[in-house]
């Protein structure tokens, strides 16, 4: 089932109070709009009334795309992920909203609203975003040779554009863009990720750190 509460945003711009609905879940077989909202980030935009103010929310809240058998957790809070990635194990769970049912979900936990909307779009495409996190140290080692000053933020799957790419974030707040090549994509399909289990049998938090280890395991 989805749960939403109503909070009450202050406008920084106008100061004026306005309602804001905040997801604690969200499951798109009830609210499929919900779907777009959290993919365009308008679940987590207040759009002030009064003045037009646009302001980002942040706020925990777990997506289940059930027809996909999919559950994302962003989770906002560092101390919070042990728990959630307990609840994903099945340890200490509410058989009536975690039930035998589960089997065979992809569960993922993210820690930036940057990485919830990625990993729906990775899915939305098909791909295994294990191999875009291997991808992405690809991307990286080749900007800091190229471009050694360059300071990256974050390097993030996108195909919001007439094409797929991996979009560039640095720390100066510029962005950029590297084209995604599937004859990459598939390289590192055969070549590093052949014995990998299936992608719903695997780890829960798959981000480039979680890369960085696997193509060093790799190596040895």
């Amino acid at each position: 089932m989805s749960m939403e509460r109503q909070e009450t945003i202050k406008c920084p711009s106008c100061e004026k109070e306005s309602p804001f609905t905040v997801w604690q879940s969200i499951n798109t077989d009830i609210d499929p709009e919900m779907k777009s909202a959290v993919r365009d980030m308008s679940a987590f935009t207040f759009i002030c009334p009064h003045c037009g103010a646009k302001i980002n929310v942040n706020y925990p809240v777990l997506y289940h795309q059930m027809e996909d058998r999919m559950m994302i957790y962003y989770v906002i809070r560092d101390e919070d992920i042990e728990g959630v990635y307990r609840m994903f194990k099945g340890e200490g769970i509410d058989e009536e909203i975690f039930s035998k049912s589960r089997e065979g979900y992809l569960n993922r936990i993210v820690l930036t609203q940057n990485q919830l909307r990625e990993k729906l779009l990775i899915f939305d495409d098909g791909l295994d975003d294990r191999i875009i996190e291997v991808m992405k140290i690809f991307i990286i080692a080749s900007l800091q040779e190229q471009r050694p000053e360059l300071k990256i933020k974050e390097v993030l799957y996108d195909n919001a554009a007439e094409s797929a790419c991996f979009a560039v974030l640095s720390e100066d707040g510029n962005v950029g863009c590297v084209d995604y090549e599937q004859s990459v994509y598939d390289s590192v399909k055969e070549d590093i990720a052949k014995d990998w289990p299936d992608i719903r049998d695997d780890e829960i938090i798959i981000n480039t750190a979680w890369a960085y280890e696997m193509v060093f395991n790799k190596k040895n």
